[in-house]
Formats: structure tokens, C-alpha cells, sequence
């Protein structure tokens, strides 16, 4: 998973939201509260994000809109799949992408029918 993510979020007949989390050094109040509302340590709790987890994905959205709403309860947080979206932030180039099929993602190397080169030692 990417180190920085943005989750978009924009209810049915409502505005569009979105925040952006450093899964590799989290403000203290997400990471307390994901693993309070989860009892998944931080690790575990992004590698579930990783793996779309719903749970994971609606203590996190529950955590960044308590900070505009503080009466929201995580009761409360029923998203629709179609109303959030994930952006993640490209280590190479720093853009915003949906996958790693962007432009400045590496291209794998064509394949051969020729046998690799030994290294030299090898025989």
C-alpha cells in the first residue's frame, strides 16, 4: 500500500470530502481511534485497509469525519462503495493515481527466449 492515501468521500446528495493520511507516520488521534474502534494494532489495521477490509474502511472514514462531526457515532458510518474513492500518492513522481498504471509507472523488461547471461564466477 501506498505510504499516502486519499480517501474521497461524497454521500449521495451531498459535497465532496476528502483527507489525506501518511499510513507510514499517522496523526496520534487516527491511530488511537482505528485501533480502538478495531482492536487491530496500526499494522494490522492498514494491511486490512490494503486488502479493502469493510471494517477498516469504515473506522477510518468514522475517524476523519468525527473531527467535523464530534457526535458522529461509528453506528452512524454506513457508507456506499460508490460513494468513497482511493487515490494513493506515487513514490516516483508524487501524483495522485487510482493504480500504478499511471505514465510514469517502470514497464516490466520483454520477455526472451534467450537464455540469461551467467555472472561472472558462475559456470
Amino acid at each position: 500500500m501506498a505510504q499516502r492515501i486519499k480517501i474521497i468521500y461524497t454521500p449521495e446528495g451531498g459535497s465532496r470530502r476528502d483527507w489525506i493520511v501518511d499510513l507510514q507516520n499517522p496523526s496520534w488521534d487516527l491511530t488511537y481511534a482505528t485501533e480502538k474502534a478495531t482492536d487491530w494494532p496500526w499494522g494490522e489495521f492498514t494491511e486490512r485497509l490494503g486488502n479493502q477490509s469493510a471494517i477498516a474502511t469504515r473506522a477510518l472514514l468514522w475517524v476523519l469525519r468525527k473531527r467535523d462531526e464530534p457526535r458522529l457515532t461509528l453506528e452512524a458510518v454506513v457508507p456506499d462503495w460508490d460513494e468513497l474513492d482511493f487515490e494513493a500518492e506515487c513514490p516516483r513522481c508524487g501524483e495522485w493515481v487510482v493504480d500504478d498504471g499511471h505514465a510514469c509507472a517502470p514497464t516490466e523488461a520483454p520477455e526472451t527466449d534467450e537464455p540469461a547471461e551467467a555472472s561472472p564466477g558462475e559456470a
